[in-house]
């Protein structure tokens, strides 16, 4: 059975994609990101950090380091090395997993002509480095320094952040959807099935990048080329994708998989 976690404003629930049952909740406070490690799933919530055990779903103890104690938390993202990355409002801390160490970043590293700034989503790359989306544009933290990419301006609003198979990074803007290939420091502005569309969300699969958007979702190859649409007269309504609400589950890695979408009517 496929079994997706489906954080939401109203809650956590459990979804499974084979059956006719009802999504089931199992924690009922809002959530705003969601990961899942070494069967705990690490929910991001305004009175903290909560840990839920992916098996019994039952609340787990957290052992806090105590600046993070009942803090709120925003954004999360977790490496391959079991650190977790979390955002506070402006202020950025990392959680080593495994020795319960946290280290914070504070808000400085923020641009000062852009405050008050909004840190709208965290995501890390197969090489552990750190992308930081905010409502004007994007930062990464790489080898221990954080910078801030001036380019990304014209991005807007960072509303999703993915990293394909072929080590290019992709940004989901308020102003369009646009790619950095491995290696390179040039912003590719991806071509989009309309003028006028509003990206929600992004994943990535071994052969590219889905975008869900106002218009439906899109399936892009690794080099940028919009390869199919799937819109309105298919099953799909106009506006109807929830914002960085997209996921994949994959059982073998030789299959395609399964796309999840979040909708303001439920799941696609």
């Amino acid at each position: 059975e496929s079994e997706f976690w489906v954080a939401t404003s109203e809650g956590l629930y459990v979804a499974k994609t084979d059956t006719d049952e009802l999504p089931k909740r199992i924690y009922s406070e809002p959530i705003s990101d969601i990961v899942a490690y070494q069967g705990l799933v690490y929910l991001a919530t305004p009175t903290g950090l909560i840990a839920i055990d992916q098996y019994s779903h039952q609340l787990a103890f957290l052992n806090l380091p105590i600046n993070l104690r009942q803090r709120q938390v925003d954004t999360l993202a977790l490496n391959k090395q079991g650190v977790l990355w979390l955002t506070s409002e402006q202020n950025l801390y990392s959680l080593d997993l495994a020795s319960n160490k946290a280290t914070p970043y504070g808000m400085d590293w923020l641009v000062s002509k852009y405050l008050p700034a909004k840190i709208t989503d965290l995501s890390v790359d197969e090489q552990g480095e750190l992308y930081i989306g905010t409502d004007h544009g994007y930062y990464s933290l790489i080898d221990g320094k954080i910078s801030f990419k001036r380019d990304s301006l014209r991005f807007g609003k960072v509303v999703d952040i993915a990293h394909a198979s072929d080590g290019s990074h992709w940004f989901a803007g308020s102003y369009g959807v646009y790619r950095i290939a491995k290696g390179s420091e040039y912003i590719e502005e991806v071509e989009l099935v309309e003028d006028n569309i509003s990206p929600v969300c992004l994943v990535s699969d071994k052969h590219g990048i889905w975008l869900g958007s106002s218009k439906g979702i899109s399936f892009y190859g690794l080099s940028g080329i919009l390869n199919k649409h799937i819109g309105s007269p298919f099953g799909l309504i106009l506006n109807e994708f929830a914002p960085g609400a997209c996921g994949l589950s994959v059982a073998d890695p030789l299959q395609s998989g399964v796309l999840v979408m979040g909708s303001k009517y439920g799941l696609v």
